[in-house]
Order: C-alpha cells, then sequence, then structure tokens
C-alpha cells in the first residue's frame, strides 16, 4: 500500500510546500527557524478507502481532503490540528466562507484524512484554492502556514455542474446561449422541452410532467393580478388572483374550466353542457357576432339547438348580425332555439340583411318569440312579419 502511495505521489509531484515550523522534540510547535514541514496530497483510489456513510445518505457539501506532512524530510506520526482556508486567489484575494478547523487528526507515516465542509456555495465556476495551518501535537502551541495556497482542482463528474451548462448525458440537455434545451441543441427560448416518453396510444409525447393539484403561474399584469393554469380533481382550471406564487394570501376566481367529462365551463366550474357560460355580474352569458354568418348556431336531434336563461333584466340569447342570421337554431323534434327570461326578452335577433330567426326555422308567415315567462308573446318587428324563414 505504501509503495503505491509513494507512486501516486511520484506522478502527482505536488507538494503543500514547506512549512515554515520549528518544534522542541515531542513536534511541539514553535514558531523560529529549524526542521520544515511539507504536506503532499496523495492519489489514493476510492477501492482502498473504506465508506464513511451508510447507503442512502444524503450527500451534503462536506468532501475529503487527504494529504502526506513531512517533517524535515521525514514523515510525522502524530496527533496533529488542521485549520483550512478558502480563497478566490493563489496570493491574497478574499477568503470564501470561514475558516474550518479539524482537530485531533491521525497522522501515520505522514498520510492524514480530514473532512472539510465550506457550505453549499463555495464553488461555483470559479477558481479556488486551499489555504491550510498546522500543529503538532495537536493542542500545542500556534498554528504554522503550510505555503503555497493549494489549487482545488474538479472532480471530472463534478466538472458537468460548472456553469454554463454543457452538453450533458446522450446530448439530451443542451446549455445554448443562455437557453436551456431538452431533447433539442437548439432552444429558442429560456426552456426549450421537445419529445419525450410515448403518452398516448394516438401518437402525443410527455414532455412535461405536473403533479396533480399544481399550477403554473405568471408573475402579476399591470393589475396586480397572477394567471393560473392547473389541474385538480375534477378537471383543468383556469384562474387568477391577488397573490404571489409562493404565497397563499387570496383565493383563485376561476374563470374557465375543463371538467373530466370534457365539458367547458366559463364563469362555472359545474358545467353541464359542451359549452356552459355563467354570468352573475350582468353579463350576457353567450354573445355571437358575425358580419356574414349566424351569430350563434345551434343544432340538436332531440332537445334545444340553443338554450339561454337570463337573470333578471338579463338576455338569456343574443344574436347580432348586419349580413346574416343573428341566431339559428335548427331542430328535428324540438325547438331550435329557446330562451327562458324572467323579466326580459327569452332570446333577441338582430339582423340587417338576413333573417330574424327569432325562434326556429318554421315555414310560417308571422314570426314570434316566446319569453316563456308570465309577461307575454311578444310579435317580432312589423317588417319581418310577412316575411318566410
Amino acid at each position: 500500500m505504501l509503495s503505491r502511495l509513494k507512486t501516486a505521489i511520484g506522478i502527482t509531484t505536488v507538494a503543500l510546500g514547506a512549512l515554515a515550523l520549528t518544534f522542541s522534540p515531542g513536534h511541539s510547535a514553535a514558531q523560529g527557524g529549524g526542521p520544515a514541514y511539507s504536506a503532499i496530497p496523495p492519489a489514493v483510489s476510492a477501492a482502498d478507502r473504506e465508506p464513511l456513510l451508510p447507503e442512502g445518505t444524503p450527500l451534503g457539501s462536506a468532501f475529503a481532503y487527504q494529504g502526506q506532512l513531512k517533517s524535515g524530510g521525514a514523515f510525522v506520526n502524530a496527533t496533529c490540528d488542521f485549520q483550512f482556508a478558502l480563497f478566490a486567489a493563489l496570493t491574497l484575494g478574499a477568503q470564501v466562507g470561514t475558516t474550518q478547523t479539524v482537530g485531533n487528526v491521525a497522522v501515520a507515516n505522514g498520510l492524514f484524512n480530514a473532512s472539510i465542509d465550506f457550505g453549499q456555495g463555495a464553488f461555483k465556476s470559479e477558481a479556488r484554492f486551499l489555504g491550510t495551518q498546522v500543529r503538532c501535537p495537536a493542542g500545542s502551541g500556534g498554528y504554522t502556514a503550510l505555503t503555497p495556497r493549494k489549487t482545488l482542482g474538479a472532480a471530472p463528474f463534478a466538472l458537468s455542474s460548472a456553469a454554463p451548462w454543457v452538453t450533458k448525458i446522450d446530448s439530451t440537455i443542451n446549455y445554448t446561449g443562455g437557453n436551456v434545451g431538452i431533447g433539442t441543441a437548439a432552444a429558442a427560448h429560456r426552456l426549450g422541452l421537445v419529445g419525450g416518453p410515448g403518452w398516448t396510444s394516438n401518437g402525443w409525447t410527455g414532455a412535461l410532467e405536473m403533479g396533480n393539484g399544481s399550477a403554473m403561474g405568471w408573475q402579476a399584469n399591470a393589475n396586480s393580478q397572477h394567471f393560473g393554469i392547473g389541474q385538480s380533481t375534477g378537471g383543468l382550471y383556469f384562474f387568477h388572483t391577488p397573490s404571489n406564487p409562493g404565497t397563499a394570501e387570496s383565493a383563485a376566481t376561476y374563470d374557465m374550466m375543463i371538467s373530466d367529462a370534457g365539458r367547458v365551463g366559463v364563469g362555472t366550474t359545474a358545467p353541464t353542457a359542451k359549452l356552459h357560460a355563467v354570468s352573475n355580474n350582468g353579463d350576457i352569458g353567450v354573445v355571437g357576432s358575425s358580419i356574414s354568418g349566424a351569430g350563434v348556431a345551434g343544432k340538436s336531434y332531440g332537445w334545444i339547438g340553443v338554450y339561454g336563461q337570463g337573470c333578471a333584466g338579463c338576455t338569456g340569447v343574443h344574436g347580432d348580425s348586419s349580413s346574416g342570421d343573428g341566431v339559428i337554431g335548427v331542430s328535428v323534434s324540438a325547438a331550435g332555439v329557446h330562451g327562458y327570461s324572467t323579466s326580459g326578452y327569452g332570446a333577441v335577433s338582430m339582423a340587417t340583411s338576413g333573417s330574424p330567426a327569432c325562434a326556429a326555422r318554421r315555414r310560417r308567415t308571422s314570426c314570434r318569440s316566446t319569453t316563456h315567462s308570465t309577461q307575454r308573446t311578444r310579435p317580432c318587428s312589423k317588417r319581418w312579419s310577412s316575411r318566410r324563414t
């Protein structure tokens, strides 16, 4: 083992430098002239070391530092105290983090091993230099610095964590010009996701996966509103809230949702139709507007083609067209257009060049729109009264 270490030391030929330290017999440290220490970091393979931590232990930020300490050319055999400090330059320079003291370190045939922890933020992409002080035996006298400081090199697998990123496993992760691409080497935005494992039998692949009950959100707009999209029990929800991401200051106001049954709700989280719009603030539930076609068109084979229900003073269905039908309802066995209102018109249709289509496309000489209320049945405008629809 020792011959293997000597060979490794000969290959590295890197020394921590001469320790300007003198000591009396017994290796008690004192300042002054005399025999010198030197420390050499040997290369020791992982196979030659016993595991220090059980399997599954979090990695943490500590690392093992091994070296070989000499005094006057002879290997030291003693128990010593070490102090390690991290710097941004080989000489002078700012210290990074705090000085780490490791006491009562056994030194046998000059070999020592110390665990050093400068914290998670100490190592980024900049070079770092290790300053070492030692005193032998432990607890005696003052520390003496080993010079020069030693450059800390990167472990091969740790190089991939240096910023900026480089292409990694199987060229699936790429960093180019500040953009990160997963599955692509040419991300046009800050994050590009292309492809992924198969997801559905009709060809969809999974590029991004989020947990149920989670949402993606945006920073506030000019009106201090944050919009979000998230999936939870019941379906997919579109909402807005004044709460900042990461806080729970206010509840979400749901604007639209798609239920598990594929129904779309606008203003409601319990849609009962393919498209269910609800307004509780005086707005019209559904508005149809067209320049050359139908504003609102509905087709049914067994029930109502278009159905509108209005609150007090509201319109159930409103269609507006400048050259076509305002509202079209087609039904084989029920009402093409059905409007229900307690105080206004159940169905209102306006057209400048087409037919009003007030109730349904039936061949009749009179067109009437029914309120389905306790008020009355109201005839359409006289200019449409003799027109067949």
